[in-house]
């Protein structure tokens, strides 16, 4: 299941344009998570009493992770099981609280090729191709 983001979840902090700058854990805003698991479940159509379960939770604490008060930073394996469950990705999730990367270039690649009539595919894989072999004959 593909989800595209929604403009009401787009988070506005800013990213640290230096991947390896971190910001320390209580100054990350994990509301835009937790709006962007309710929006999923919602859109799927599970109640958050039958997504707890699922996910071996309590609908409290449910709710906490999807407001983003929960205190604390769920634990990887609970992250994995909400992936698993709801089946989206991990950068879907996380794309307000991580720098651009190699991945985000190429789901915006994704995008634009899904946009693209048949015609204009084969024309964008020439281009590429003749890119290639343009950068492979000046090396």
């Amino acid at each position: 299941m593909k989800v595209k983001p929604s403009d009401k979840t787009k988070h506005t902090q800013p990213v640290s344009e230096n991947a390896a700058e971190l910001q320390p854990r209580d100054m990350l805003d994990f509301s835009c998570l937790g709006q962007r698991i309710r929006e999923i479940r919602q859109s799927l159509g599970l109640s958050g009493e039958k997504l707890a379960e699922q996910l071996n939770i309590s609908p409290e604490y449910l709710r906490q992770i999807e407001s983003g008060k929960s205190g604390k930073v769920v634990s990887l394996p609970l992250f994995v099981s909400i992936c698993n469950t709801l089946q989206i990705s991990p950068d879907y999730l996380l794309q307000d609280l991580l720098a651009d990367n190699e991945l985000t270039g190429i789901q915006e690649l994704g995008l634009l090729w899904d946009s693209l009539p048949p015609a204009k595919q084969k024309l964008a894989v020439a281009m590429i191709r003749a890119a290639i072999a343009c950068e492979e004959t000046r090396s």
